[in-house]
């Protein structure tokens, strides 16, 4: 289970009952499963996803490391890596986008996917089409900050059809890949 006291020192905008949620989503994940994010910033999330996480499973935090206006670049890979340090969690990270990230991975491997990257619509829809390809069949796309109308009209558009799961209290969203 993760260590919300300890979460809550990392820099970021993750609220305890987003972090609650994203502690059942990622408790889902089989021990042997895969595991990947997509935007770390400084690491709140991923301590969230790291407690949560069976011991065996394989997690990749995936960022380009060139910040937000909200969140300047400078130093970013560096905080990440004090905070990894620091409170003692140790994801496998793959410093570049989508495309290239997704050449990790093979087709109908991963178990979960949480994007919390760039939340323009261009960027949550390459995020999603790119993985798609990447995700089994029964596993969970999910993601951060619901309340941008980029990051809905995104899923809206890769999803037309699919139940979206939304917990009130939180801007988690989820779906299950058919």
């Amino acid at each position: 289970m993760a260590n919300y006291e300890l979460t809550r020192q990392i820099e970021g905008t993750f609220s305890e009952p987003e972090m609650v949620r994203l502690n059942g989503i990622v408790s889902k994940v089989p021990d042997d499963g895969i595991l990947v994010e997509i935007g770390c910033l400084y690491g709140r999330s991923s301590s969230v996803i790291y407690y949560a996480k069976k011991p065996n499973v394989q997690f990749f935090t995936v960022d380009i490391f060139v910040g937000t206006s909200r969140w300047p670049a400078d130093k970013q890979y560096e905080k990440l890596i004090n905070n990894m340090s620091k409170f003692e969690f140790y994801p496998k990270i793959i410093h570049g986008n989508s495309e290239m990230a997704s050449s990790h991975f093979e087709d109908q491997s991963i178990d979960l996917l949480f994007i919390d990257a760039n939340h323009e619509e261009e960027f949550v829809t390459t995020d999603i089409k790119t993985f798609l390809p990447k995700m089994k069949k029964g596993s969970t796309i999910s993601g951060h900050d619901w309340g941008f109308p980029s990051v809905q009209a995104a899923l809206k558009s890769c999803f037309p059809n699919s139940d979206i799961k939304l917990q009130q209290g939180t801007s988690i969203w989820e779906i299950i890949i058919e």
